[in-house]
């Protein structure tokens, strides 16, 4: 008899690990049929289907495990091999755990004491992503030739002076996207074009709070809207003669257009050729939890992080199931847009900032009067927040819509802090805050995130992300992958954004900065 086969025969006239199994299969017993009784509770209203749960393998390549080609110089046999069995161990040392736990110690003195400012107000995670940028790093691994390389990790914080060129990078490009966005019919209209509108608020010497900041961003929301709504001429009669109306639809679900224009229903059923307005497709496909017993939508709670459904309560995970569901919907609405960016300003004495919220905005539309932007903005400030604001600067754009966003997102680079409490102060007062905000035509039409892709440096295959976030003491062999040069705005070389012009800019009696 083998020494395993004894083992065996040992368990197997062992009472107390006997008990031990029978309870484990009672455990899953009671849950399978607590599952069936949920089913078939459920039938007539949800679809009896048990939740898909993922596993990440240890290979996570699309495209198969790296191959050596021959044409492309693979790397040695022995380097694969003893790189396969480190990256398993990685990605078993790694995987499904968060933020890795390094010692804080080795982080920058400036960072550790903005983090232990931001523990204080309660932005815990936060602090620990700031306390870990630059210190970790994820691997890039070419399928062609085997070679991998390590990238450098960033928090992305808006307040870490590191990650503010990939912040403004990362939102720059995704917001070119609303330029292609605009039709040729929008587009050809006398007198619409990019341009840059500016608010500032008053404030009584202390910072708001997030509330009195979410209703600043609806001040200026609603003060663009009452603008375009009240404007005289042409315009405002296009605007007037599509308000009420629904859009037609062809048989097949889409917009029925005449000359690039969209033709609308009234109230009545007439057909009217709408100028001045588009129609755009709002919503996405997205998965929700929805609970097996009622349907109804499962939510997490902030505070408790359990699970709740409206109707049943607090539930498990094998209580609710997940449910693909498609909001996307057309639309009919004016051609306006605007891309709100809200900062504060700069305290050169104190090294942190200041007082002055402002926002900072791309418009594209009719020529807007200013003196009606600074008597709406008066009413709606008072109406929301107490207190009159007049701050209003319009202009148009240099340079098209690549000028007039550079000057949206300065500050999302420019931090206007340069002391470890000023930018913790400015974490702390904008946490919970949009970066911005489009209103307007394209106000709930998605904006895909730009899909990250990096090419091998040796063969210029395509390379794919296999494992993240790995303290770079355990990366120590790999080379590092060089950053690609990307085509970004010169602030500080175009005349519109250079120092003296933002200088002249903030000496006018009604400039926002």
């Amino acid at each position: 008899m083998s020494a395993s086969w004894s083992t065996v025969e040992a368990l197997r006239n062992d009472p107390a690990f006997l008990r031990e199994v029978e309870t484990a299969l009672a455990e899953q017993d009671e849950q399978c049929a607590e599952r069936e009784a949920i089913r078939s509770e459920g039938a007539g209203s949800v679809r009896g289907k048990a939740p898909h749960l993922t596993c990440t393998p240890a290979n996570n390549f699309l495209h198969g495990p790296p191959r050596a080609v021959i044409p492309n110089d693979p790397i040695p046999w022995p380097e694969a091999t003893e790189w396969c069995g480190t990256r398993a161990r990685l990605h078993e040392d790694y995987r499904f755990r968060g933020l890795p736990a390094l010692p804080r110690e080795g982080a920058e003195p400036e960072r550790i004491e903005q983090a232990v400012a931001m523990e204080q107000a309660g932005l815990v995670t936060k602090a620990e992503r700031l306390l870990l940028c630059n210190r970790l790093g994820d691997v890039w691994e070419c399928g062609a030739c085997g070679r991998a390389y390590k990238v450098g990790w960033g928090c992305g914080l808006r307040s870490c002076p590191d990650c503010g060129s990939k912040n403004f990078d990362r939102v720059f490009s995704r917001l070119l996207q609303i330029e292609p966005m605009i039709t040729d019919a929008i587009r050809s209209q006398a007198g619409w074009g990019w341009k840059i509108l500016d608010f500032t608020f008053s404030h009584r010497g202390e910072f708001p709070s997030r509330e009195e900041l979410k209703k600043m961003r609806g001040v200026i929301a609603r003060v663009t809207k009452r603008a375009v709504m009240q404007l005289g001429g042409k315009n405002g009669r296009n605007y007037r003669r599509g308000r009420g109306c629904s859009l037609k639809l062809d048989p097949h679900g889409f917009p029925v257009l005449s000359d690039g224009w969209p033709i609308g229903l009234t109230k009545k059923g007439e057909e009217r050729v709408l100028r001045g307005w588009a129609a755009v497709k709002t919503g996405r496909n997205q998965v929700i939890r929805s609970c097996m017993r009622c349907g109804k939508r499962v939510l997490k709670d902030r505070v408790s992080k359990a699970w709740n459904c409206r109707r049943c309560g607090p539930i498990e995970w094998h209580e609710y199931e997940h449910e693909e569901i498609n909001t996307s919907r057309w639309r009919l609405r004016f051609g306006w847009i605007q891309i709100a960016v809200s900062e504060f300003g700069y305290n050169k004495q104190t090294g942190s900032v200041n007082f002055n919220y402002h926002f900072h905005t791309a418009f594209f539309g009719p020529f807007l009067p200013w003196v009606r932007l600074v008597e709406l903005l008066g009413e709606e400030s008072l109406k929301a927040l107490g207190v009159e604001s007049h701050g209003v600067v319009i202009e148009p754009a240099s340079d098209g819509f690549r000028s007039v966003l550079a000057h949206a997102l300065k500050y999302t680079e420019k931090i206007p802090a340069t002391t470890p409490a000023g930018r913790a102060q400015y974490e702390i007062v904008l946490h919970g805050v949009r970066r911005f905000a489009v209103s307007g035509l394209l106000q709930g039409v998605a904006l895909p995130q730009a899909v990250e892709k990096k090419n091998c440096p040796e063969c210029n295959s395509p390379m794919e992300k296999t494992l993240r976030m790995i303290p770079l003491s355990e990366l120590e062999g790999l080379p590092v992958l060089l950053e690609s040069k990307k085509e970004r705005p010169a602030l500080g070389s175009d005349s519109k954004f250079s120092p003296d012009a933002e200088r002249a800019m903030g000496s006018r009696a009604r400039a926002p900065c």
